[in-house]
């Protein structure tokens, strides 16, 4: 693990956001110019669950 140093913030907030993403849409295509991700890549329409867990370090 790297030691980083702590961050230096110039204003302050009440309230954290985090924002997790179940998935995208897919890889990139096979060049740069709008291509479409290949099939293999591509999250199907369904109903997709997922959950998670956070908990404070060191309990």
């Amino acid at each position: 693990m790297i030691n980083l140093p702590m961050p230096i913030h110039k204003y302050s907030r009440s309230h954290v956001y985090l924002n997790v993403d179940l998935g995208q849409r897919g890889l990139p295509g096979d060049d740069t110019w709008g291509r479409p991700p290949h099939d293999r890549y591509v999250m199907r329409v369904k109903n997709y669950e997922y959950s998670f867990i956070i908990e404070p370090e060191g309990l």
